[in-house]
């Protein structure tokens, strides 16, 4: 009795946590369900924004072709009407469905290239502003190409005169050397003149002192 009490309590614990775990997930497959049905609608809204702005792109391309052809029927020539009309008119309709298609992703690429262009920084700006911008640049190029050209022969023209006055200054070091040269020999021939001086007047005191010396012996 107390085995078969023992497995039925077994049992009944086994039963109740497999039915936790049916509801456990239960509750996360109605969860995903859930998420799972919002993006499903968030791609129906999606979906049906992207048709409206087909829509529209393919009345404002139906619009302008309409005006171009009111504008300049030249552009589209004339239509000759012939008993086949009806293949002509398939072929038309063809070549209409690929024009408006056409048009479609051009216009869509426009679109798409101003909306990436409204993004950059300088959006608001208006072109005139460019415009006054690249008109003042222009002139200022040609100035400072000019400038530069102007810079290099000032350059070349003071290297040359560095290298002339290098040249002056080595010529000036020589010219002080003779200089120096010269007055050392002026003072030597000022020395020998002075001795001369010197010469003379102790031959004249000889003189005298010889004269004198043989009136006193007189």
């Amino acid at each position: 009795m107390f085995r078969q009490n023992h497995q039925t309590r077994e049992r009944k614990g086994r039963q109740c946590c497999m039915h936790e775990k049916i509801s456990d997930l239960n509750n996360f497959l109605i969860l995903k369900c859930d998420y799972q049905t919002n993006e499903i609608g968030n791609i129906a809204t999606q979906n049906h924004e992207l048709r409206n702005k087909f829509k529209i792109l393919t009345d404002q391309s139906a619009d302008m072709e309409n005006q171009i052809r009111i504008s300049r029927p030249s552009l589209f020539g004339k239509v000759r009407y012939t008993k086949s009309t009806s293949s002509k008119v398939s072929s038309e309709q063809k070549n209409s469905t690929k024009k408006q298609l056409r048009d479609n992703r051009r216009l869509i690429q426009y679109y798409s290239n101003k909306n990436s262009l409204r993004e950059l920084p300088f959006s608001s700006v208006r072109n005139s502003a460019f415009m006054n911008f690249f008109d003042q640049a222009a002139p200022m190029k040609v100035e400072l190409k000019q400038a530069n050209i102007q810079l290099r022969k000032n350059k070349s023209v003071v290297s040359a005169k560095s290298e002339l006055l290098k040249s002056a200054q080595e010529t000036i070091r020589t010219l002080t050397c003779k200089l120096v040269k010269s007055q050392n020999q002026l003072d030597s021939t000022e020395q020998l003149k002075e001795c001369l001086d010197k010469i003379t007047k102790l031959e004249k005191e000889k003189e005298d002192n010889a004269a004198c010396t043989k009136k006193y012996q007189i």
